[in-house]
């Protein structure tokens, strides 16, 4: 299954659900977890096309907003979809009759945000990612927050982190590596190398800085790691936003597609 994560700055208008599910066509069995979807209230829409389906939850009216975007064909195998708040939001997909999937999709506060802001932030993701334990359990999103190259530290955290990152770590990188810690999560982003150019998921809009960073990530438990086949972040996606997916292509068996809906918003 290819489970990507991405920033795309905004769904609001039906044209941008369009133009994300046309970059999507060459992928089958996928799901992918937006930040900033800026829709409020929470719903189920089937696109024009009628090929996907995007399930969304906001409470802050242009702002924010998280959600799923998952083809019609596995729509059916979605057991749960929960916002807690605009921030954090949960799906659950049935894999086989015994088990499921759990994907956790996160927009955290930005650097313009108090550290309060960012505390309540965590509070609300460790209680999403405790009430909906799955058989396999994955948490993705824009975290905001750059983990760094992880030089001095591997050995301490090699659990949660590989030796591979970008740039310095800063204070948000710390509550993320701490959160992955305690959940015994791993940063996927650090285990696999890639050439600098190809580690960055964020720019600047303000060209005179040309700031690139890693700031977007999967994480999936310590011991199911091993079921991530390939990871790569996604250079080529022609969409209008500042940010790169994050892919992840993972080996969780042959799932059983649904033909009854198991769900409804």
């Amino acid at each position: 299954m290819d489970i990507i994560t991405y920033n795309v700055r905004t769904l609001s208008k039906s044209e941008h659900l369009s133009a994300l599910e046309n970059c999507l066509k060459k992928y089958k069995n996928y799901v992918v977890g937006i930040s900033e979807v800026r829709r409020m209230g929470k719903n189920r829409i089937e696109s024009k096309s009628k090929n996907s389906v995007l399930y969304y939850f906001g409470k802050t009216k242009g702002l924010y907003g998280v959600g799923f975007l998952v083809p019609k064909t596995l729509d059916n195998n979605v057991l749960d979809f929960r916002g807690y708040t605009d921030r954090v939001a949960v799906l659950k997909l049935s894999i086989t009759d015994e088990k499921s999937l759990m994907i956790i999709q996160v927009y955290a506060p930005t650097s313009k945000h108090s550290e309060s802001e960012v505390s309540k932030f965590y509070d609300t993701l460790t209680q999403a990612y405790e009430e909906n334990h799955s058989t396999f359990n994955i948490v993705m999103g824009d975290f905001n927050a750059k983990i760094g190259e992880n030089i001095n530290s591997y050995s301490e955290n090699r659990d949660v982190l590989g030796p591979y990152g970008l740039g310095e770590r800063n204070k948000r990188g710390d509550k993320l590596i701490q959160f992955a810690n305690r959940q015994n999560l791993s940063i996927m982003n650090s285990f696999f190398y890639k050439k600098p150019q190809y580690r960055w998921t964020w720019k600047s809009n303000v060209r005179r800085y040309n700031t690139k960073n890693e700031i977007d990530y999967i994480l999936c438990c310590n011991n199911s790691k091993h079921l991530l086949k390939k990871f790569r972040i996604i250079t080529n996606m022609k969409f209008s936003s500042d940010h790169r997916p994050v892919h992840g292509q993972f080996s969780l068996g042959k799932i059983k597609k649904k033909n009854e809906p198991n769900f409804f918003v």
